[in-house]
């Protein structure tokens, strides 16, 4: 978002051996690069995807990402946050079938960035919900040194983001999050996110304060940001309170998602935040992808998308995931929409892998409906993320 709003407005670590990634061939001969039919497809996309980024994006040395390829400088915090979730989620994916090989290295990913702070509180919430993902993971792994390192960062990085809550600004709507330490604004992303992170910890302790404090963000936010179509307004400057709507980027309504559906699921009985959860999804859907062969395909813009805008749909393919697995799970009669999101899911994850996908270099472009990068690139590490994300989001759900 930083970079965006310029246009329009980790850390030593212990120094480990260098690391080797997955062997798994990706050549062109091997995969195809048009006419992907199924899963097993899908899932060797992936593979190759996360495989070039840390072939061409660690850089093993200073033990961080690299903004570019072939050439790159230093990574930015959430980008790297960003990166992170592309390594979870292919450790989760593949240890689920036994393979726990891209765990070291996802250990040395997220102890590189895990003691360090933002400038920007929405970063800082990024990194909180990837710490709540790592918890749970080094738990099934049985690293209780790792699963204590995340448990306390994501207790850290709650603290200061708790800090940033206020209702002493701006104008006629005070109560928010800020986005950043300069207190310029309070944003969708940064409040959205202390929603979430709020509701990692609520999961992990059981303890009801978490739970009491999301709500206590959730309700203000959504009265005053949340448009009669759903659409969700994307922040409130300081000190005028000037409210600014209409940006369609998919990750404000993918946070929102994520928010409201995280307080649905620890609240079986009350259906309201579910039925918010309804709305931005409606509005994603409906206004926030496009159409494609494979099906409907989130959407910030296509190659009109630059900066941080190309990595916003990353979140938004997770949340929507999350969506569609609590609604099977506790409101299958809104099978309706939840086919609607499980098909732009999948249309996405077709589309990046027979339209944005690089076959040669294992690389990514923007637009999920193409066209791919170029071989030898230029990539940016941003649109990496994002497809990676995208591909193994509808790989948890793949039928």
């Amino acid at each position: 978002m930083k970079t965006i709003l310029l246009f329009y407005t980790l850390f030593l670590i212990v120094c480990v051996q260098s690391i080797t990634p997955v062997e798994v061939d990706d050549s062109l001969d091997t995969i195809k690069a048009f006419g992907l039919q199924t899963c097993a497809d899908i899932r060797q996309v992936a593979t190759a995807g996360i495989n070039s980024l840390q072939k061409k994006f660690w850089d093993n040395n200073s033990k961080w990402f690299k903004k570019g390829w072939p050439t790159g400088d230093r990574e930015n915090y959430w980008t790297y946050a960003m990166a992170l979730d592309a390594v979870l989620d292919a450790v989760e994916s593949e240890s689920t079938r036994g393979d726990w090989s891209r765990y070291s290295w996802l250990s040395t990913v997220y102890s590189s960035i895990s003691g360090q702070n933002s400038d920007w509180y929405d970063d800082e919430a990024w990194l909180a919900a990837a710490s709540g993902r790592m918890y749970r993971l080094a738990q099934r792994k049985g690293d209780n040194n790792l699963a204590g390192k995340a448990k306390s960062a994501l207790q850290r990085l709650y603290n200061d983001i708790h800090a940033a809550w206020d209702t002493s600004c701006c104008g006629n709507f005070r109560a928010g999050v800020w986005w950043d330490r300069k207190h310029t604004q309070k944003a969708t992303a940064a409040t959205g996110g202390a929603i979430v992170t709020s509701m990692w910890l609520h999961n992990i302790t059981g303890d009801r304060q978490y739970l009491d404090f999301a709500w206590q963000v959730n309700n203000p936010w959504v009265a005053n940001m949340v448009q009669n179509d759903g659409s969700v307004c994307d922040h409130i400057s300081a000190p005028s309170g000037a409210k600014t709507c209409g940006w369609l980027f998919t990750y404000n309504q993918g946070i929102m998602i994520g928010a409201a559906t995280m307080i649905s699921r620890a609240n079986p009985g009350n259906p309201s935040q579910w039925n918010e959860a309804k709305r931005y999804v409606q509005y994603l859907l409906d206004h926030e992808t496009v159409s494609s062969q494979w099906g409907p395909v989130l959407s910030d813009g296509g190659n009109g998308c630059q900066g941080d805008c190309k990595e916003f749909k990353a979140p938004t393919a997770r949340y929507l995931r999350l969506f569609l697995e609590v609604g099977r799970k506790m409101y299958p009669q809104d099978s309706a929409l939840l086919d609607r999101a499980y098909n732009t899911l999948k249309g996405s994850a077709y589309a990046i892998a027979n339209a944005a996908y690089n076959s040669r270099d294992g690389t990514f472009g923007t637009a999920w409906t193409g066209p791919a990068p170029k071989n030898g690139g230029p990539v940016v590490q941003t649109e990496q993320n994002a497809a990676i994300q995208g591909l193994y989001n509808y790989l948890a759900v793949c039928k």
